[in-house]
């Protein structure tokens, strides 16, 4: 993998730098994995799930059973001395998908109207995770982020 990605040039080189990964079934994925590997595995159902954060003092517990989902993560050495990683992406078994892995910045009118809680406020660690948890739908997992974040309020620019 180039260090700097502006190397590739074409299709071409981009397509020498993916490998395809088998998700399942008919499903394909292609990812940077002679950069970068990742954790795939499968959350079970479990009744009132505490959701926490590794970014700020965030928790959350629900209070029905969760939804059975496959996740995308971070391998065990590179917790950071947490029990868990945040999950990058998956899907769960009502066919929710939910990938947040970017954070970006806003301008200050917004930094203004919408301030960040670096001290307990949700962020980009707990959406993939709650979202396809607690989710039967994609609607029901923007809602439940937003009902979220006016609740705590959110720790980074997502």
């Amino acid at each position: 993998m180039p260090q700097n990605l502006d190397a590739i040039k074409s299709e071409a080189d981009l397509k020498s730098y993916l490998q395809p990964v088998v998700i399942g079934g008919d499903l394909l994925a292609y990812t940077w994995v002679r950069c970068f590997h990742e954790t795939y595995g499968i959350e079970p159902s479990m009744d009132n799930v505490e959701y926490y954060s590794h970014e700020t003092n965030f928790t959350w517990t629900s209070d029905k059973t969760s939804y059975r989902s496959s996740f995308v993560r971070d391998p065990k050495d590179q917790w950071d001395d947490g029990p868990n990683a945040y999950s990058a992406a998956g899907i769960n078994e009502k066919g929710v998908s939910c990938s947040a892995t970017l954070s970006t910045d806003y301008n200050d009118a917004a930094k203004a109207a919408d301030p960040l809680n670096g001290e307990s406020g949700i962020g980009e660690y707990n959406y993939a995770s709650i979202v396809l948890g607690e989710s039967a739908t994609a609607r029901e997992g923007v809602e439940l982020i937003g009902k979220l974040v006016e609740t705590y309020g959110a720790c980074s620019y997502d």
